[in-house]
């Protein structure tokens, strides 16, 4: 996890939108879900950031600025984000919390997938279960969708995820046998499914929304 120092006139959206970060300042949203013990505060028009922030302390930033999952965003994402002054709204309107929604459940996925790494055995046999219904659930928006590739990479993605089980419950009945080797690659033989499926999912959704145009508003 990358961490930042607020410095004097620093502000959620300011550092969102510095370069190496995201870029962005509607992206300050990451920067605060990925700091919880902070108390946040939305603005009418749904911009989230935190309540106070103070010079010298330390915050972490999000893992998703600096993956290839960020890439793959398409511009209806950015475009969904409520703008950082607080009252400039989406030009999605209703649209916009849907498609933050499925991206969102796209985040919690893959928050949960990279978390697996640092897992022991123990904790490893629990998150995987978890992570796998993470990605089944960021899978439903694309799979229920009459958008033909976002729709095949879904279904790719479900695919991984039934070979995810099956190498999960390998790894289970190795640590049931007290195995000593066969449970280190059964571990990886799940974390590479489920890395695949999480893939999947991050290209189908790219699919579902990479042509999905703001509403036209008519005066």
């Amino acid at each position: 996890m990358r961490t930042y120092i607020v410095k004097a006139g620093d502000s959620p959206a300011s550092i969102a939108s510095q370069d190496g970060h995201a870029s962005c300042p509607k992206c300050a949203r990451d920067l605060v879900l990925a700091n919880p013990h902070k108390e946040s505060v939305t603005f009418p028009n749904g911009f989230l950031s935190f309540k106070e922030l103070r010079v010298g302390e330390e915050l972490c930033l999000p893992d998703k600025w600096f993956e290839p999952r960020f890439d793959l965003l398409p511009p209806a994402y950015f475009a969904s984000l409520p703008y950082a002054d607080g009252v400039t709204p989406s030009p999605f309107g209703e649209m916009a919390p849907i498609i933050l929604r499925d991206f969102r459940a796209l985040d919690v996925a893959a928050n949960k997938v990279c978390a697996l790494a640092a897992m022991d055995d123990a904790a490893f046999a629990g998150g995987m279960a978890e992570a796998a219904d993470a990605i089944n659930a960021a899978l439903q928006p694309p799979l229920a969708s009459s958008n033909a590739p976002a729709v095949q990479y879904a279904q790719a993605g479900r695919e991984a995820l039934k070979w995810a089980v099956q190498c999960g419950q390998m790894f289970r009945m190795a640590l049931d046998m007290h195995a000593t080797t066969f449970p280190a690659k059964a571990r990886v033989d799940v974390q590479n499914a489920l890395t695949s499926a999480l893939s999947n999912a991050q290209h189908a959704m790219k699919e579902l929304y990479g042509s999905v145009q703001p509403p036209e508003v008519h005066s």
